[in-house]
């Protein structure tokens, strides 16, 4: 009885980390969302057994942390999409500095998306809109190189041209 009740609290403290981490997934430091996403590409891939890659190029700071999160949680809702209803082999999430802005990527090599569903779709469409509007984004669903879809998230630099700093900097 003991040996299980031991093996029930651990699984609680397993359960309520998970739920903690779910609640705040990444790390507020610089490269924190660089770090958070290698980290959900990593676990997706494990979980679902669909290779699933990260990178990053260029200057991928993001000094604000609601635009780092609403970021991550684009990135977390485009890859749910591309596992559970593209029947891709592969995703690739990228996260590419520019000198104006940063591009988040998330690419797979399914079945597509027709032309105008991102309108008249599910929720998760929906709702990586609405988070791309609060941080002052541009959401961009199309048509992937590799035959599937992409979602292209495009964050602008603030004005004084420093890393993406403030949501009403960027809203301004």
């Amino acid at each position: 009885d003991a040996l299980r009740l031991e093996q029930m609290l651990s699984d609680a403290i397993a359960q309520m980390r998970a739920l903690a981490h779910g609640l705040c997934p990444i790390d507020f430091a610089p490269g924190g969302l660089v770090a958070a996403l290698k980290d959900l590409a990593a676990n997706s891939q494990t979980a679902t057994g669909i290779p699933c890659s990260f990178n990053s190029d260029g200057d991928t700071t993001i000094g604000d942390q609601d635009v780092a999160m609403h970021a991550y949680l684009i990135a977390r809702e485009a890859l749910n999409n591309a596992i559970k209803h593209s029947a891709a082999q592969h995703v690739v999430i990228r996260l590419i500095g520019r000198a104006d802005g940063i591009t988040l990527q998330v690419a797979d090599d399914g079945t597509g998306i027709r032309h105008g569903a991102q309108h008249t779709a599910g929720l998760g469409l929906q709702t990586m809109e609405y988070r791309a509007n609060l941080i002052g984004a541009s959401l961009q669903i199309q048509d992937s190189p590799s035959g599937g879809t992409m979602v292209v998230c495009n964050l602008a630099r603030v004005r004084s041209g420093s890393p993406l700093q403030s949501v009403s900097a960027v809203r301004s």
